[in-house]
């Protein structure tokens, strides 16, 4: 039974349709606020099955409704009860496009009306699926307010659904775990080799564009690449093999944030080269981690190399990047860490989690 402890003074069930080792919903926001907003309960509301997954919060209350409309109400129902019995606010906070179509069904006739919050994670023009982006309209115009990551995502929306929603429309940019990230990757060295150490995370997609890097390795010399992401169907490691670049290639497999930020913390040069971002978390992290940047150009990326003192962005042209990587490469690592100083000083001052969620502290106070 859901009981509200009567020492809140509100409830925020972060909706998710499931929680891997980098769900941001759960990791930035439900798991960020649990350990530090101590007057406020954070619950994670997942559709998914229960589950054992390395880097969860064994304190936060998450609730699994096992992939079934039906015991999601039953939870939703719970949930409202117990709220308004104990007279506390709360707020529904739906992270991903499946956990909203699936909360709006099962909440159908129960009291969330006045009480939903939609954040949009990534560009409405990056989905080709006509069922998708009329998924997103759904939650986005059945939503009491709704946050973009980015003002590159806010303008990419379309024009009047913009319109239509008006102000109940938000930009409210992403962060990332500063003192973490800083712990993490500060507590690890740097390669002595003069060989440069590149690095790019990423989900192993298409969007994310890896092939293009295979294109730009093979022309290069004096530095290594790894890949930080989980290569579940082998095409991109098969492709290595055949193009003999295992001796400059390295995936690593899937990592929890932790090995994450010491794998950056490794590095010399951070590299994205992705076709598609909502808000490119990867690339703030690695600001973070004080890492000079390489990056496609692409809106989102635009954004953030707008607050870095030298961050390159470049078009999708493997000439162009085999010239700017070669230029980077040959710098001595010092005049590589005082560039990355640069990143790390603009994510300090304009994206911490800390200043993210001052600012949807004030939005669920506002719902």
């Amino acid at each position: 039974m859901f009981k509200i402890d009567g020492k809140y003074n509100r409830v925020i069930i972060n909706v998710m349709s499931n929680i891997t080792v980098t769900s941001g919903g759960y990791h930035e926001f439900a798991m960020y606020r649990n350990r530090t907003v101590k007057d406020e309960l954070a619950v994670a509301l997942v559709y998914d099955k229960a589950q054992q997954t390395a880097g969860l919060d064994s304190t936060l209350l998450t609730v699994y409704c096992d992939n079934s409309i039906g015991t999601m109400r039953k939870k939703l129902k719970e949930i409202i009860a117990a709220c308004k019995a104990g007279n506390v606010p709360y707020v529904f906070h739906i992270h991903q496009i499946k956990a909203g179509l699936c909360f709006h069904r099962a909440s159908l006739g129960l009291a969330t009306k006045g009480h939903v919050l939609y954040t949009m994670q990534s560009f409405y023009s990056g989905y080709t699926s006509i069922k998708i982006k009329c998924a997103c309209l759904l939650n986005t115009l059945s939503a009491d307010k709704v946050t973009f990551f980015s003002n590159a995502s806010y303008k990419d929306y379309p024009a009047i659904i913009r319109k239509l929603c008006g102000k109940k429309m938000m930009i409210t940019h992403h962060g990332a775990n500063c003192d973490e990230i800083l712990d993490r990757a500060s507590n690890v060295s740097k390669s002595v080799d003069n060989e440069k150490q590149l690095i790019y995370v990423a989900r192993i997609t298409p969007v994310k564009n890896h092939y293009f890097l295979l294109d730009v390795m093979e022309q290069l010399e004096g530095c290594r690449l790894k890949f930080v992401g989980d290569d579940r169907e082998g095409k991109v490691s098969e492709a290595i093999r055949q193009r003999n670049l295992q001796d400059k290639i390295e995936i690593t497999g899937m990592l929890d944030r932790g090995q994450v930020y010491e794998e950056l913390g490794k590095a010399d040069i951070y590299v994205s080269c992705s076709t598609v971002e909502g808000f490119p978390v990867s690339v703030l992290e690695a600001m973070f981690a004080g890492l000079p940047l390489v990056l496609s150009d692409i809106e989102p990326h635009k954004e953030l190399a707008s607050f870095i003192d030298g961050a390159k962005v470049l078009p999708l042209e493997v000439n162009e990047w085999v010239k700017q990587i070669k230029a980077s490469i040959m710098l001595d690592r010092s005049q590589l860490i005082h560039q990355g100083q640069n990143s790390r000083s603009a994510a300090i001052e304009n994206f911490t989690l800390e200043s993210m969620h001052r600012k949807y502290t004030d939005i669920y106070k506002k719902i």
